[in-house]
């Protein structure tokens, strides 16, 4: 006769194992789908970092060249002369720098003495010899002019004469200009470099706008966008900045006031991180939020930021002063408007002088490197990634 009370027994013990396997069982299903979900939410995430990155270095990238093919290359043609004034009683000699029309394509020199003022010759490149076919002075009338050539004296001269107090004749020597001076004509040698050729600075302390990518973060923001990334710092990329060549300062190295130019409504974020936090593990921790609506007023979409959450056209001595040595900030912008928003960001010091904010290097020979970057808000974290793309000059 069976032990029917030992194999009900038997049964319940198989029963409770096979529960408990059930239960192991589908608690690993649970973990691996919960792995996989929060795999697949950090492959779109890194995806979509990763496009916005590309994004934002291809136009920083496309600007530079477009920057660096818009003048006519090095063309350095003349040297402006020394232009002698002498007058019945007062005889003075000054230098002339180039001044270019870019908008009519003429060359001219212009230079300024201590007793007759400012003088502008004209250069004429479309006739041979080419020379300069009249001095023009801004303070007195022109009587008239007393050419002298002679092809066996090397230095023939030009003389003006204009109508002053004593008189005074306007002349230079034609081979003060029959030499190059080392800078391009135009003041644009499409070099990559702020000055003429990287050595030889253009006067009066002027540069070209060969490297003007570095003072300009500028995008579009699509409809359907949650508060896209428009600008980030770190320590990473203030030393990016701090190894390329500059016209001037940069953030990080004085405190600065943002310039935001937009062409839609739209919605502001400025965040700040932990600075110490970030520089330890990179961790986003925001430690203030300032937001800020852009209203439908079209005036009021551009201008510096304001410590009351505007936007002013003209500087108030109220702007959000960052200092962005200590601490990080990100900006976001987010698009209430149908179709697609540009911006324009720019940063200035105290006295107004622009600083470079785009981490764009132009310091190898034949390539372009952008250290780009892009913060992410997801469910109320932030998460980011920077890395460096480069490209052909």
């Amino acid at each position: 006769m069976k032990n029917w009370k030992n194999l009900s027994a038997t049964v319940l013990v198989y029963t409770l194992v096979l529960v408990n396997l059930a239960l192991i069982m589908g608690v690993v299903i649970m973990n691996n789908n919960s792995v996989l979900d929060n795999n697949e939410k950090a492959y779109y995430l890194n995806k979509e970092i990763s496009h916005n990155i590309i994004e934002k270095s291809q136009l920083s990238i496309k600007h530079a060249k477009n920057l660096n093919s818009n003048g006519s290359g090095f063309i350095d043609e003349i040297q402006c002369p020394n232009l002698t004034l002498s007058g019945s009683s007062i005889r003075e000699t000054f230098p002339t720098f180039a001044k270019p029309d870019t908008v009519n394509k003429n060359l001219f020199c212009e230079g300024t003495g201590s007793n007759y003022g400012k003088f502008i010759l004209t250069y004429d490149n479309n006739i041979s010899p080419k020379q300069f076919t009249q001095v023009e002075s801004v303070n007195f009338w022109q009587i008239q002019n007393f050419p002298v050539f002679s092809s066996s004296n090397p230095e023939q001269k030009t003389f003006w004469s204009f109508f002053a107090a004593d008189f005074p004749r306007a002349s230079f020597l034609n081979t003060d200009f029959q030499n190059s001076d080392g800078i391009d004509d135009n003041f644009d040698s499409d070099n990559y470099k702020p000055n003429s050729t990287g050595a030889i600075a253009y006067p009066n302390s002027q540069f070209d706008d060969d490297t003007n990518t570095q003072k300009l973060l500028f995008g579009y923001v699509w409809e359907s966008v949650w508060y896209k990334n428009i600008f980030w710092n770190n320590s990473k990329i203030l030393k990016y900045l701090s190894g390329s060549v500059h016209d001037g300062s940069q953030i990080g190295q004085d405190l600065a006031i943002l310039h935001l130019k937009t062409d839609l409504n739209n919605k502001l974020k400025v965040v700040q991180f932990d600075k110490s936090l970030f520089d330890a593990n990179w961790e986003l921790k925001p430690i203030s939020t300032e937001n800020i609506t852009l209203s439908n007023v079209p005036e009021l979409h551009e201008g510096y930021i304001q410590t009351n959450g505007s936007l002013s056209s003209t500087k108030t001595w109220n702007e959000m002063v960052f200092n962005f040595e200590l601490s990080d900030y990100a900006l976001f912008i987010n698009n209430t408007s149908t179709g697609s928003l540009r911006y324009d960001l720019r940063a200035e010091n105290a006295t107004w002088d622009s600083l470079s904010l785009n981490p764009i290097n132009f310091d190898w020979a034949k390539s372009i490197e952008v250290l780009w970057y892009d913060v992410l808000e997801k469910e109320w974290r932030y998460s980011s990634k920077m890395f460096e793309v480069s490209s052909k000059k």
